[in-house]
């Protein structure tokens, strides 16, 4: 059976993966996968050689006290793929690991679709470079990247809409009409407050005790209800010190739901972000890290730009961003006090929402169709005309 490496190393990588791996099976049924995941890919079939949970870190500080760990992982993956005899392999985001598994693939001759493109507009741009010379097909989910990537050397690129429209465009259109009357519900009277803190342990650790000061100092002056988001893939240990200060703590497959019912939110930077604006959701950004790599992040990446994914895909500053030092009770209650006094503002918040949610075009298998034909190039197999024809 042809064989294909796939790796995921953190969690918004897995939930990536499941917008089209279910249809890329269907379409390779001759194909086995093996790789880097979590508890989800595992259950699709996929061949666990590590847990993401092994892999994932946040900012330099961390990715830094794991390079003997990614190294040697690096070589073990690269054995696999000379011992299995692997044609293709599909990266997932996760760029400085990513990137260099993918040079290394390169020189065996594996060819290497890369879905998620490394954000080298924002800071190292060379990785442009590094992509064009090693990377088969690249996926870009933002829609001003492919330009981007082009002037830059990269030719090999395929524009798909962002995953997150094809896990929830269903939900979103069977609730449609409840979206539509909340679009006019302002922030007087009691406020549902959901907490995103994050996927990472790295993350709870840097952002939800300023989440919890921030709820005990607003409950001073505003009737708060607070939900609280738990991601699996975290032992539920993490956040027991927090549950006193919430009403309600939900898991990931609640969220749909519980944004129906969601005033506001506070989010640690990430995919979720983009995720609130499609529910439309008005969102304070978060994001904090320790103090090296905010030293980092001051005096070497020369970006002034959105960090928030909602920001960067609406290419305007919809949802706050406070980062480091800005994160603090009082710019939280400035927004919050702006918000709840002048409703025109926060309603203005829900109609820009509105007008990108509904401009973010669904993948209709596109991704998925697109991997196929490329994962049977070397197989000489049928070549496919629809998600009906395009088995491997």
């Amino acid at each position: 059976m042809n064989n294909c490496l796939i790796i995921a190393g953190e969690k918004s990588g897995e939930e990536h993966v499941q917008s089209f791996f279910a249809d890329l099976k269907k379409l390779c049924p001759d194909f086995s996968f093996w790789g880097v995941g979590g508890d989800w890919m595992r259950s699709e079939g996929v061949e666990l050689l590590f847990h993401l949970n092994d892999f994932s870190s946040m900012g330099f500080s961390e990715v830094v006290g794991k390079i003997p760990f990614y190294i040697q992982t690096k070589k073990f993956i690269i054995s696999e793929c000379r011992r299995r005899k692997t044609a293709y392999a599909i990266l997932i985001d996760f760029q400085d690991f990513n990137l260099r598994l993918a040079q290394a693939l390169k020189k065996i001759g594996v060819q290497v679709l890369y879905f998620v493109a490394p954000q080298a507009w924002a800071w190292r741009p060379k990785r442009a470079q590094v992509i064009a010379k090693t990377v088969h097909t690249l996926f870009s989910i933002l829609p001003f990247e492919e330009k981007w990537f082009r002037q830059h050397g990269v030719k090999n690129i395929v524009s798909v809409p962002h995953p997150l429209m094809r896990r929830h465009r269903a939900f979103l259109k069977r609730h449609a009409e409840q979206l539509d009357e909340r679009r006019g519900k302002d922030l007087k009277g009691q406020i549902n407050l959901l907490i995103l803190p994050g996927s990472r342990a790295s993350e709870i650790r840097y952002h939800l005790p300023f989440y919890m000061e921030c709820i005990r100092h607003l409950r001073h002056t505003y009737p708060i209800r607070v939900s609280l988001s738990r991601s699996r893939n975290l032992p539920f240990e993490i956040f027991r010190p927090y549950l006193s200060q919430v009403e309600c703590v939900i898991e990931e497959e609640e969220l749909p739901q519980t944004f129906l019912n969601t005033d506001l939110a506070f989010a640690t930077s990430g995919t979720v972000t983009l995720l609130s604006a499609l529910f439309e959701t008005p969102t304070i950004i978060f994001y904090r890290g320790s103090l090296l790599n905010q030293f980092i992040f001051e005096n070497f990446i020369q970006y002034s730009g959105h960090i928030g994914l909602a920001n960067l895909v609406a290419q305007e500053q919809i949802f706050p961003e406070l980062i480091q030092d800005q994160v603090n009770s009082f710019n939280v209650d400035r927004i919050i006090q702006s918000w709840s006094e002048n409703s025109a503002s926060f309603l203005q918040v829900r109609e820009k929402l509105g007008e990108l949610a509904r401009a973010m075009p669904d993948d209709e298998g596109l991704t998925a169709i697109t991997m196929a034909k490329i994962l049977k190039e070397d197989h000489d197999l049928k070549a496919a005309s629809g998600m009906e024809n395009a088995s491997c």
